[in-house]
């Protein structure tokens, strides 16, 4: 799920942003919604992947209170 996120949203901003005839409100709003999918997918989703295989938090008390 990770991996999709991050491919598939960075394949949107990249299309988008490279064709000028894509340069629509709409399409600037589906970029949009993609930049903070992806921003989810490298910040909240990755913390939980290695939650889910370790059982004891490692990444500190700062990275806890973020996190939750």
């Amino acid at each position: 799920l990770l991996l999709m996120a991050l491919v598939g949203n960075s394949t949107v901003i990249f299309i988008v942003s490279l064709n000028k005839t894509m340069w629509t409100p709409t399409n600037f709003y589906i970029m949009n919604l993609a930049v903070a999918d992806l921003l989810i997918a490298l910040f909240c989703m990755w913390i939980h992947l290695v939650q889910s295989m370790i059982p004891n938090w490692i990444f500190g008390d700062f990275m806890c209170r973020f996190n939750n």
